[in-house]
């Protein structure tokens, strides 16, 4: 593939040795653009930080090999997780958490191991040096009354610094840990990495965690960052878009696009046009003929849904057309979710399986929630819609099972589990939430980035044809509500 201009001003100006970041488009060819910059140095050598291990072991075989890929968890466990390899196939359950910890299993005592193994996840991810009340979940807390909402913090807390000490003592071999922990104490031990790299390249950069910039940052050499600022999924999480935040020299984009037409590159642009701040227009390949379509497609497709609840919706519309399915992740995990939310709202605490819904606590919470979080949202609508017959649903959804990804004649996934991913023919499925939203304090609509992003990742998904939904069809409206 020849080289774009934007692709050679981006190797001319990764060798000055500064540091840079380049803000790419969907299908813009990152990964093309990284060999080119490690291709045009071989004198330098360089350390490719991934975003999983998948696209890592992919990146190995294509990268010179003066360019050593990773990730951050790969680099961490050859420094520190080996130590803890016989701790990571230990369950960490609740019940485990309180026999370590010598609680009794009651049901509060279960409650808060939960809420603590949760609150040592939140400080794993972040850059912060110890365990303090704004990592205890904020569900779980909202869910007590005001008055014991700081006490609970605290007890909380107590709870998972505790469990921290034992889970990172490679001798208590009761205590299991994960990923996350050993990544954590590789942080705070320094994160020295062996040998001298050059340059440092991230992939996936507008992603980060907390505590990969933190490793990042105690590196030596030239960064340059790659990702694109408009796939920012996980900030919701905590993650940070390193592209917007890190200090870099020179900041260029990639924009033309070789996964899909100027039709989709056009529905793309429409979506990134209800942002308040301006973002470069995306370019489609003059030799792609993408189209959008509406309706049912009859041919093998991807249908990509905004929440767990909403692929259960689809799930159920595929069964019973007869069609075969696939579910990218888990078809458990929105089984479990939407069973979880029915037995919560009836009272049944003891058949409340899904661990977002144990946080919840109540279904006062959930509802409450559902103003704000997408997920929420369609759980409340299916157990309003489907009520009593959900238990019958989901069994029926378990007995149909699924086959293999490449045997189904339609895909079924959430945006955020095919990120990455592109499909011929991908069908828009109808749970996403408003792209603008009426502001009552500033009396106007404003664009919702978060949603918007989503939408904009779902999109761009589609190499040859679109199969729009409500949204697509209301982006001028929306745009005019602006």
């Amino acid at each position: 593939m020849k080289a774009t201009q934007e692709q050679l001003s981006i190797v001319s100006a990764s060798k000055s040795f500064d540091d840079m970041t380049i803000n790419a488009c969907a299908g813009s060819g990152k990964t093309s653009s990284l060999k080119m910059i490690t291709q045009a140095r071989p004198e330098a050598n360089a350390l490719l930080f991934c975003f999983n291990k998948s696209i890592q072991q992919q990146a190995q075989a294509s990268m010179p090999t003066w360019c050593k890929s990773s990730t951050f968890h790969g680099i961490a466990y050859g420094q520190v997780g080996k130590f803890f390899n016989h701790k990571l196939n230990v369950p960490l359950s609740p019940f485990s958490i309180c026999r370590a910890l010598r609680m009794k299993p009651h049901e509060r005592n279960v409650h808060l191991a939960t809420v603590a193994k949760y609150t040592l996840r939140r400080f794993c991810q972040s850059d912060d040096n110890a365990i303090l009340g704004f990592h205890v979940p904020n569900e779980s807390v909202m869910s007590k009354e005001p008055n014991d909402r700081n006490s609970f913090k605290e007890e909380v807390v107590h709870i998972a610094r505790k469990l921290w000490v034992l889970a990172m003592n490679p001798k208590e071999k009761d205590v299991g840990i994960e990923h996350d922990y050993y990544q954590k104490a590789f942080d705070l031990d320094g994160a020295r990495i062996p040998g001298k790299y050059d340059v440092i390249l991230v992939d996936e950069a507008q992603d980060m965690t907390p505590v990969n910039l933190s490793i990042l940052r105690k590196q030596y050499g030239q960064k340059i960052l790659v990702g694109d600022s408009c796939q920012s999924l996980y900030q919701w999480k905590g993650s940070i878009d390193s592209l917007e935040t890190w200090d870099a020299t020179h900041r260029l984009h990639l924009t033309k696009s070789f996964r899909f037409g100027s039709v989709l590159a056009d529905c793309a642009n429409s979506v990134l046009a209800l942002l308040d701040n301006p973002i470069p227009k995306i370019v489609g390949a003059e030799w792609k003929n993408s189209r959008i379509e509406y309706g049912a497609p009859k041919e093998r497709h991807v249908v990509l849904c905004r929440s767990n609840s909403g692929l259960l919706g689809e799930a159920v519309r595929a069964i019973d057309l007869g069609r075969t399915i696939h579910v990218i992740g888990s078809l458990m995990d929105s089984i479990n979710l939407i069973e979880s939310a029915w037995f919560l709202s009836i009272g049944e605490m003891g058949k409340v399986k899904h661990p977002t819904m144990k946080l919840m606590g109540t279904w006062e919470n959930v509802v409450e929630m559902a103003k704000e979080d997408a997920d929420m949202n369609i759980a409340v609508k299916r157990v309003d819609e489907y009520g009593s017959g959900i238990p019958l649903l989901c069994d029926k959804l378990r007995s149909a099972g699924e086959v293999s990804e490449e045997k189904a004649e339609i895909i079924l996934s959430t945006v955020h589990k095919f990120k990455g991913k592109q499909f011929p023919i991908v069908k828009l499925a109808d749970d996403y939430p408003d792209l603008v939203r009426w502001n009552k304090k500033d009396r106007r609509y404003k664009p919702n980035k978060a949603e918007i992003f989503v939408f904009y990742v779902a999109v761009t998904r589609a190499e040859d044809v679109l199969i729009g939904n409500s949204t697509v069809m209301n982006l001028r409206t929306m745009k005019e509500l602006l």
